[in-house]
This record gives structure tokens, sequence and C-alpha cells, in this order.
């Protein structure tokens, strides 16, 4: 037999005549727009002329009912098309989603007496839903996507892929807790290394402690890079000092490399002090390196690493760490000029050592002053030796007699020696003016 009309040949399955009278189906809120559509039985569903799904008559919503459960997808599309003629135009549901509701009453063979109230329950239930989904405010955006996702679905009736974005949420969810909990107990996994580390460092064997140290921030990096950043900064800081102390070269190649990736991880512009500290502890070990090294090669970086601290470290900020900035640059200054010919490097040298004096004053940090002092005697000799300048020669001599008054009178051991090089710098002295002097 060929296929005929829907809207000519369907039959109701069950005598609607022969059904029961109902209560009227009741909706949250109003009662004829709860729904999304007018939707409201009044009476009987016998009495056919004032019973209404989405304005269409109980008679026409069974067919259309019937038609959308079907499998022939001829019959659904001429359903849907009716259903997309006669659908409000004010309904706050797409015709997709009516037609899957429609779909889903005949699937289930929903009693007719009940398509009223189940209709407006599916309805009712769908709409809060999406409402709920798209109200939810989460701290994660791929849920919140998701759950966007499954709204849009619901909206067209599309259930399937609502499950399947909300099952794909809840799977992320999970993953993401478990991910949450690894990730806290390898934080606590390293922590416990770190505090091995610790005792380490109490009795002195700094390259154990470094070891201990770069073993946590590997079993925490995966997790949090924060977290592993802090233990690296914790191995840099025991490599330089075991290199440093022990005249290990290799454990002050591994402290610059640990300071060089904490710079990379460190936001000048977010915190500017914090670049600027790494940048100076970095330049220490490039010092340290480099005075055990031949060639200028890692001194130049030293004084690259110092001067970029400087641009952040500065005199109005913070001027006592200014002034141990501008001491280290002395320092990689001197050294450098020690292996260069002429006077430049060594000239820079002074000029830096002498800024720190600015602020290194001899009544608030007396020994830090003594110290400058003899570095800064040194360099004016050397410069002087050179140039054959005898004013230098004498101006060295005071900066040794500057550091030994203090040395001498903290009972630093360095006393004197600064006291013999005071005597020794007098005599360059006369020799360079070409008699005795007193």
């Amino acid at each position: 037999m060929g296929q005929v009309s829907l809207l000519k040949t369907f039959a109701l399955s069950t005598v609607l005549s022969l059904c029961a009278p109902v209560v009227s189906a009741q909706f949250v809120g109003d009662r004829t727009e709860a729904s999304g559509c007018a939707a409201a039985i009044v009476g009987a569903v016998t009495d056919s002329s004032i019973n209404v799904i989405c304005g269409m008559p109980f008679e026409q919503v069974t067919r259309l009912v019937e038609a959308l459960s079907a499998e022939d997808p001829a019959l659904r599309a001429e359903a849907l098309q009716l259903l997309r003629a006669q659908l409000p135009e004010d309904t706050r549901f797409r015709v997709e989603a009516v037609a899957s509701f429609f779909e889903t009453l005949g699937r289930e063979q929903v009693p007719p007496e009940r398509l009223a109230d189940t209709f407006a329950e599916i309805a009712g239930e769908n709409l809060a839903l999406r409402d709920r989904l798209r109200s939810f405010e989460g701290d994660d955006p791929a849920i919140q996507t998701l759950r966007e996702a499954a709204a849009g679905a619901l909206e067209v009736g599309d259930h399937a892929a609502a499950l399947e974005a909300l099952r794909e949420a809840d799977e992320l969810i999970e993953t993401e807790a478990l991910v949450a909990l690894l990730a806290e107990r390898t934080r606590n996994k390293a922590d416990l290394i770190a505090e091995q580390a610790a005792v380490e460092r109490t009795r002195l064997d700094l390259a154990a402690a470094a070891m201990l140290f770069d073993r946590a921030a590997e079993t925490v990096g995966p997790y949090d890079e924060e977290a592993a950043l802090r233990h690296v900064e914790s191995a840099a800081r025991a490599w330089y000092e075991h290199g440093r102390d022990k005249g290990d070269n290799t454990a002050l190649l591994s402290s610059i490399a640990r300071w060089q990736r904490l710079l990379a991880a460190t936001s000048r512009k977010r915190v500017p002090l914090d670049w600027a500290l790494t940048q100076m502890n970095l330049g220490a070990a490039l010092v340290t390196l480099g005075e055990r090294e031949p060639g200028i090669a890692r001194l130049e970086e030293a004084v690259a690493a110092y001067r970029a601290a400087l641009k952040e470290l500065t005199r109005d900020r913070v001027p006592l760490d200014w002034a141990i900035m501008q001491m280290n640059l002395g320092t990689a200054l001197a050294t450098l000029g020690e292996r260069e010919p002429g006077t430049a490097r060594l000239e820079e040298a002074v000029v830096a050592y002498r800024a720190a004096l600015e602020e290194w004053t001899r009544d608030r940090v007396p020994l830090d002053w003594a110290v400058t002092h003899y570095n800064l005697a040194i360099a004016l000799e050397a410069i002087s030796e050179r140039t054959a300048n005898a004013e230098i020669m004498l101006n060295a001599a005071a900066s040794y007699t500057s550091a030994a008054e203090v040395l001498k009178a903290v009972g630093h051991p360095a006393a004197q020696q600064a006291l013999y090089d005071t005597d020794r710098a007098r005599t360059a002295a006369r020799e360079l003016e070409g008699g005795e002097t007193e």
C-alpha cells in the first residue's frame, strides 16, 4: 500500500472518547505559558474543542506524537513541517525541541490522557535545566563551555548531544580532581625531599643538598611550576656555595644553569625586584667561575647581569642593595681589568666602589665599608702601576689605611695585611715620585 499524506490518514491508536476524564494539567508557574507555549488542558480529554497543546488541538498533537516517534523519515519530515507551521511565534521553544518532546511522548507510549501533563513536565524541566546550565558560574572555563554546549543542545532537543557534553564535563571534573589530588600529594613529596636537603645543609654537605633540591623540583615540576622554581632556587644556592667553597667548577656551572632558568621564569614587569636579585645571584656565580677560568667571557656576562640588576635595584628604591650591587659590579670589573690592557675597566671598578661607599658608610656598616676600601685600594694600585701615577698610588695607600683601621678595631685577621699593604703602597708612591718622602 502506498504512503498517504499524514494530514489525511493518521488515526489515534486509542479512542479518545473511551478515555476517562482527567484532572486538568497543572504547570509550574503560569498555567498557560509555563512550558514555553500555550499549553493546557481544560476539562476532559473527550472535549477536543478545548484541549490544546502549543495552540494545537489535542487530536492534532496526538497525530504529531505518533508521526514524530515513527521510524519513517518521510512521515517525520512531514510532521516536523506541520509543527513548524503550527507553533506559535512567541514560544520559548524552538520547533526542534518541541518535536523532540513529542517524539519522546510517542516513544515512551505515554497514554493520551497523560500527554498534556507529561509534555508540560518534560518541557518545563528542559527549560529549567537550560537556565541552570547557563546561569551556573564556575571557575573552570572548559567546564563552563561544556555546560553551554549542553544548554544549546537542549534548546534544539538534541538530548544525546546534551548528555555527551555533560558526560564529558563529568569526566573532566573527575580527571581534574584526580590531578589536583596527585598534585597535592606530589607537592607534599617534594617538600619532604626538600626537608632532607635542609638536613644535608645543616651538616654542610651542600652537594647532597643541591641534588635533593633538584630532585624535589623534578618531582613537583609537572604539577606545580611555582613550587618547582622554589626548589630550583634552593638548588642554585647550594650548588653555588658548594662550588665556591670546594673549588668545584662543575657545581658552579650547575648553579649558573639554575639561575638562568629562574631568570627566564621571572617577569621583570611583574616582580622587578625578584628579577633583579636573580640577576645578581647569576652574576655572583659567573664571577666566581670567571675568576677561575681563563679568558673574560664569564666576567663579561657577570658585568651584564649586574648592570641589568641595577636597572631595578636603584639607590632610591633599595639603597643598601644598590650598594651591594655596586660592590659586586666593581669586583667583576676589577677582575676584568686585571686581564685586559689599559685601565678602562679598572677605572670603571673604582667608580663602582666609590658609589657603594656613598651608602656603605663607616657608621652604618663598618666592616663592609672597610672591605670596599680594600678593594678600591687594589684597583687604584693597579691603575697607578700601569700609569706610573704617584698620586693615584697615594690614594690607594689612603684606602688601605682606612680599611686597616676598621679591620684592626673589629679584630679582623686581615687587619695586618691591610697595614702591610699600606706601607707597600706608600713606598711605591715614593718610588714613583723619584725620591724619599715622609
